[in-house]
């Protein structure tokens, strides 16, 4: 088994399922963070593999970038037709492309003292093998709702799916969730024992904030969100929101965020009279403009009827923006009477009662206070600091699993 060489620097590989790439800029962008966060304590290569439907005259694309104490090496590569149905294949490829991507971060950076899987299913399964084959440790980051009551798509994905994830689990030395709720969903899928710990996300912490904001227009009050209702339950916002945004027309909802269900949230707010009057959709905005959304916020709002940990509402808190959020996983673990209001999911009469409220008494939030809060929760030396505790924990137990 690999040894773990603590008189230089601890080297880990990074397992990613999701990660930004160049079809998918923000894909797994927390992961992201959290890889550029324990860079600060350690050597970390992230490799991530992607289909790409683009590549014409090769199977397998390598992309290398790095900067002094982070590479990333991404494999795209070409999956089969969409009406060519060939079993295993796509995932034989994926495991493959890996493999490429774990082979080049070597002879770059050289052998990995610990495997870091983030999101179990399918990029533990080269984590397995290559623990049974060559010896590596490794640990596991959920972020997938997949496994919660609410979702429900582990419980109904195929045998093959399950069985492979509970053998990735079994043989991981540690597992961590962003969120107590996640972690949970883990454990009654039987997937966790008694090893789990709970490390946050990282979010972007402005370097100062804005007092609160003067209007001399209509207030912007913010959500951040994928346009998926069945998740986020955006259809109840709007209607929540036009039903209090007559007697507080100094209030607009501005929407940001694309989905699958972007139309038809768009054509609710066309026959409710608010479309571009009090209800604003902006998609997809550069980070650039989404600070300024959140500088210019009063409060944030978010109604999901289920997150692992949304990291939009710990962004918000960290711009000192007061929240109102629905009891749906991950955001109450961190939201207090201080940071806002959480309100029960799929209510929307306490959505209206907390839109009045917040609109009538968000200047009463301490903008400050709010921003100081998630600078503690969330900053990166922090959740770096806590990534590389579990690493050295995990290397010097000499009851880890062989």
């Amino acid at each position: 088994m690999p040894e773990a060489n603590f008189r230089e620097e601890l080297i880990v590989f990074f397992l990613a399922s999701w990660y930004p790439n160049r079809l998918d800029p923000l894909n797994g962008i927390f992961i992201k963070r959290h890889a550029e966060s324990v860079s600060k304590y350690c050597k970390v290569a992230v490799i991530c593999a992607v289909p790409d439907r683009k590549l014409k005259t090769k199977t397998y694309d390598l992309d290398c970038s790095r900067n002094a104490s982070l590479l990333t090496v991404r494999v795209y590569y070409k999956p089969t037709l969409e009406h060519i149905k060939i079993p295993g294949v796509n995932l034989f490829r994926y495991v493959r492309a890996s493999y490429l991507g774990f082979r080049q971060a070597r002879k770059l950076i050289g052998n990995p003292d610990i495997l870091h899987v983030n999101v179990g299913y399918p990029s533990g399964i080269l984590a397995f093998v290559l623990r049974k084959l060559i010896g590596y440790k490794y640990v596991i980051t959920e972020h997938s709702s997949a496994y919660t009551r609410e979702d429900g798509r582990y419980i109904g994905s195929p045998l093959y799916v399950r069985l492979a994830t509970r053998c990735i689990y079994k043989n991981a030395e540690a597992v961590i969730a962003p969120s107590k709720y996640l972690l949970n969903a883990l454990k009654t899928s039987d997937l966790v024992a008694n090893h789990g710990v709970v490390i946050p996300n990282v979010v972007d912490i402005p370097k100062r904030i804005h007092p609160k904001p003067r209007y001399t227009g209509p207030a912007k009050v913010l959500t951040v969100s994928s346009l998926t209702d069945r998740d986020k339950n955006l259809a109840s916002l709007i209607r929540s929101f036009a039903a209090v945004s007559s007697p507080v027309s100094e209030m607009e909802l501005h929407i940001i965020g694309d989905g699958p269900d972007r139309t038809q949230l768009e054509n609710l707010a066309v026959r409710l009279g608010q479309l571009n009057k009090g209800i604003f959709f902006h998609g997809l905005v550069s980070p650039e403009k989404l600070r300024s959304f959140y500088e210019e916020a009063p409060f944030f709002v978010i109604n999901s009827n289920y997150e692992t940990f949304s990291v939009a509402t710990a962004e918000a808190l960290a711009y000192g923006v007061p929240v109102i959020i629905s009891r749906c996983g991950g955001p109450e673990e961190y939201v207090s009477r201080n940071e806002g209001v959480v309100i029960e999911k799929r209510n929307d009469r306490q959505l209206v009662q907390a839109l009045s409220f917040m609109c009538e008494n968000w200047r009463r939030y301490e903008r400050r206070s709010i921003h100081e809060y998630a600078k503690r929760q969330f900053n990166p030396e922090r959740v770096g600091n806590a990534l590389f505790e579990v690493y050295n924990r995990v290397l010097n137990n000499p009851h880890s699993q062989d």
